[in-house]
């Protein structure tokens, strides 16, 4: 849904104006309190800008892909440019598994041939 700008089977499920506000900066010039140094929209991470080098940890695809991770590290990313949408399950986020999560982040979005 997010990745066809809010319309999920032809149907408009979120105005295109809510999309662009989710996955566009909302926070200046600070950055996320995650690993990836990303900005913020509405609780998506967005990658603005080439910040990292493609398959390293904060590379979430490029500019324009947006991810969102929940307590337990079910994370997914969106990559409009790639259009992709990976998602990832792993356990508990407290026990280390985001850095796990990164990588196989980095690794599918690295496997996309376009």
């Amino acid at each position: 849904m997010l990745l066809n700008r809010g319309e999920l089977d032809g149907v408009r499920v979120l105005s295109r104006a809510s999309v662009r506000l989710m996955t566009t900066n909302q926070i200046g010039a600070l950055t996320n309190w995650q690993l990836t140094q990303n900005k913020w929209g509405y609780m998506v991470d967005i990658q603005e800008g080439e910040n990292a080098p493609s398959g390293s940890l904060h590379y979430l695809g490029g500019p324009g892909a947006y991810s969102r991770q929940g307590f337990f590290s079910t994370r997914f990313v969106t990559n409009p440019w790639l259009d992709t949408v990976i998602l990832t399950m792993s356990t508990l986020g407290f026990d280390g598994a985001l850095l796990h999560n990164l990588r196989m982040v980095a690794a599918a979005t690295a496997a996309v041939v376009d």
